[in-house]
């Protein structure tokens, strides 16, 4: 590995950071070394507790997997266990214990002599009628994923509560943890380049940030429910993977979940939640360009009796880029504790602390003044390596869930993100001319610092009207942030091209403060009507009062903070969806989505204009196959965004006459078709249609985009069953604007993978294996050839 500077994770003088994070990398290459020590592979005796590693499945199903892991003789009738489902057991758990939680809930009893082992079900008590206890938890085994062995969930929880897939009128797609962990996804611009219908405009400067989009627009976010203003947006920081179940994605308008925001959809980051059963597992990384990566997680009881929990991860990312003179290192800590209060209440508390370095900051690529692009290897930075960025980030989180006996639910929970960034770098501002390779540039400092609030509330359950069965929910949510740009004011002029990475470091003081305020508060509530046994009308909406603040000043002064124009108050944002069940296992549905975005442009009569409308119509066809195991959909779609601001040149003022009609459609399909192979793929096509020039989204928006990714497991008694083997396709058309055009690329990814024993495995990872160049995004090179090695292990 390079000698690097002792100040990539310290502002100066020695690295505490960095050596904590050399030495839980060296901890855990101990650790999996271990792992990887010859075990038994005798059954474990009668009271020896073994690692169980069951995902959710038919009882049935569940029952043989056990009984092969303990060299159990099974007797049972089949009726028993028919149509009965088993959730996923994990743990190191004795045979007793493994079997109690697989039979929980199920009525059903067993007997056990030795290896043989039999099941039955005594007959119902006459006249006797058994209130069951309420025991209440964050999510359902339907909707956590790790642990699952699977690339698809039944139930998500982006929705306010938890809804099956069938059951949401529009596009969802779930990356789910066992998908991060097979394609080594780290970061959150590593999942969202494998969802489905998801742009990466690609900004490697820490102060700019990646931006996603869906549709045309860009997402907004939430954490396990609640909304967060901005927080994919510019300077956002996000946090390692390794602290998230699943990240949920909803595509098109999402006003009723979130308030105001652009109309191309929502992502919903689902943390880790603590297990009852003492588990750990670890992973370490080590790839092209001196990559290195490691976590490791620890989860279990804290108590005897299992009632409060805990669990904590913790992961560290040490790299060079495949341009050069740049670096990049962070480590996370994440820990979440709950608690039963009782068999209804459960609280959580959670804590995240996050820091990152980057030394060599690659800024957006321009150019030629033709609209060319320039004739410039992937491997060159142009940039000078002077520039880096330090950013710290702590957030906590608390919660509270409660069951009652009637099948309501209630939670409420707050969230707080803090964030600090210090940032030097260079941009530019026009392209080379091509006449004498010259280009105007500006070096930058800032110093910003982010804070976001957020909290929630909400009841939902089920209700009788007209001798049916319906359910609703409600509730109302506050989301603000916070932002303040300590920022330097110098203009560096022109300069040859090919000489800016040569560019000495200046002085750059700060001469201004820029600082924003923007609060939303919503009320909200959705009805689910079961208007006939198979059709379902869902109706919603949301009344949001939205406020934006803003100051500007000199450096070291206080801004006084005014209002903006274009704040709204009582603002309604409408929801309808009708599902039609064509069977229990595939739906039909139509929707209307909405949302709005509020705009300070001014009028000719110096009014603000009115906000933005972001109108979703969506027609498509879901189903869940092989026992949810497998789940596809199809959609088509039309996005109406309306009230544009357009700038009229001549009178210097702004109407509302931009407008985009994005028409659409989208096919997905996720999970297991067969015993060992899993599967996610997906294809968007975008048709935009713009009313002025001033409205063209072209450049985040390709005409077509597919992901693909497939892994085989060889099965139990084939020559290479300890193998997997896996590949993928990114593709996407050519991103074209009025003056520039970015060609479409195609790229593939290997993987092989080896059991080494039935706790460690490895796998190596080829990403670009035909050695693509190409530019992913406007600015910036997509990865060359790398290859991967990672060992992964419990413990």
């Amino acid at each position: 590995m390079n000698s690097r500077n002792a100040d990539y994770l310290a502002p100066s003088g020695a690295s505490p950071q960095r050596h904590a994070l050399s030495h839980g990398l060296t901890a855990l290459t101990a650790a999996l070394c271990m792992a990887l020590l010859p075990t038994a592979h005798a059954a474990p005796t009668d009271q020896a507790p073994a690692f169980v590693n069951i995902a959710a499945q038919s009882l049935g199903s569940a029952l043989v997997q056990l009984a092969n892991q303990y060299s159990l003789s099974l007797a049972y009738s089949p009726d028993i266990v028919a149509g009965v489902n088993a959730p996923a057991v994990s743990g190191n758990l004795t045979v007793d214990q493994a079997l109690q939680r697989l039979l929980a809930g199920t009525g059903i009893e067993y007997k056990r002599d030795g290896k043989n082992l039999s099941l039955s079900r005594p007959p119902a008590a006459a006249n006797t009628t058994t209130l069951s206890t309420v025991t209440v938890t964050a999510e359902s085994a339907d909707a956590r994923t790790e642990g699952s062995g699977s690339y698809t969930t039944k139930n998500v929880t982006l929705g306010k509560g938890e809804t099956a897939l069938l059951d949401i009128p529009q596009s969802v797609s779930v990356i789910t943890r066992q998908r991060m962990d097979d394609q080594n996804m780290t970061t959150i611009r590593d999942a969202m380049q494998q969802a489905t219908g998801i742009t990466t405009k690609i900004n490697d400067n820490p102060y700019l940030n990646n931006q996603y989009y869906a549709r045309g627009y860009a997402l907004s976010s939430e954490l396990d429910g609640i909304p967060s203003y901005g927080s994919l947006n510019v300077g956002a920081p996000q946090f390692d993977l390794s602290m998230y179940d699943r990240i949920e994605i909803i595509r098109g308008s999402a006003g009723l979940l979130e308030g105001s925001g652009e109309p191309g959809g929502l992502v919903n980051f689902a943390r880790k939640r603590p297990t009852a059963d003492f588990q750990a597992s670890g992973s370490i990384s080590a790839g092209s360009w001196d990559y290195y990566h490691s976590d490791l997680d620890v989860s279990g009881a804290l108590n005897q009796s299992q009632t409060l929990r805990g669990r904590a991860v913790i992961a560290g990312t040490d790299q060079n880029h495949f341009y050069g003179n740049s670096n990049a290192q962070s480590a996370m800590l994440y820990g979440i504790v709950e608690y039963d209060i009782d068999p209804s209440t459960l609280l959580s508390v959670s804590g995240t602390v996050q820091r990152d370095v980057r030394k060599g900051i690659m800024s957006q690529l321009p150019a030629y003044s033709d609209g060319s692009l320039l004739d410039i290897s992937p491997r060159t930075n142009p940039f000078p390596d002077w520039s880096s960025a330090h950013q710290n980030t702590e957030e906590g989180f608390i919660e509270l869930n409660h069951n009652f006996q009637n099948d309501w639910k209630g939670r409420a929970s707050f969230r707080y993100r803090h964030s600090t960034n210090d940032a030097k770098y260079v941009g530019v501002y026009t392209d080379v001319d091509r006449a004498d390779n010259t280009v105007s540039y500006f070096p930058a400092a800032d110093k910003t610092e982010f804070g976001w609030a957020g909290a929630d509330v909400n009841f939902s359950g089920p209700f009788h009207l007209f001798g049916g069965t319906h359910r609703l929910l409600i509730g109302a949510n506050y989301d603000r942030l916070d932002s303040k740009d300590n920022y330097s004011n110098v203009d560096g002029g022109t300069i040859d091209f090919d000489q800016l990475v040569h560019l000495p470091e200046p002085a750059l003081p700060y001469t201004g403060v820029y600082k924003v305020r923007t609060e939303q508060f919503g009320l909200y509530g959705q009805g689910r009507f079961q208007l006939l046994d198979p059709l379902t009308l869902v109706v919603g909406g949301r009344v949001s009062n939205y406020k934006q603040y803003t100051g500007i000043g000199d450096y070291g002064t206080t801004p006084d903070m005014e209002k903006s124009p274009g704040s709204e108050t009582h603002k309604f944002t409408p929801y309808a969806g009708l599902i039609y069940k064509v069977t229990p296992d595939t739906s039909l549905y139509a929707s209307y989505s909405d949302i709005f975005v509020p705009q300070s442009q001014l009028s000719a009569s110096g009014s603000p204009l009115p906000p933005r409308s972001g109108r979703q119509y969506e027609a498509g066809v879901k189903s869940s196959l092989f026992d949810g195991k497998l789940n596809t959909s199809a959609a088509i779609f039309r996005l109406q965004d309306r009230n544009r601001a357009y700038y009229v040149s001549d009178v210097f003022y702004y109407r509302a006459a931009g407008r985009v009609d994005m028409n659409g459609f989208e096919t997905e399909i996720s999970g297991s078709p067969l015993p060992g192979w899993d599967l996610s793929a997906g294809y968007t096509f975008l048709d935009p249609h713009y009313e002025t020039e001033q409205d063209d989204l072209s450049m985040v928006t390709p005409k077509h985009n597919i992901k693909l990714w497939s892994n085989y497991r060889f099965q139990q008694g084939s020559v290479l069953e300890k193998f997997n083997i896996g590949a993928g396709i990114l593709a996407s058309s050519a991103l074209k604007s009025s003056t520039v055009n970015t060609p479409g690329y195609l790229t593939a990814s290997l993987q092989v993978g080896y059991q080494i024993n039935p706790k460690t495995s490895a796998t190596v990872t080829v990403d670009n294996a035909f050695g693509k160049t190409y530019y992913q995004s406007v600015g910036y090179y997509g990865n060359p050839r790398s290859v991967m090695l990672t060992l992964r292990t419990r413990f």
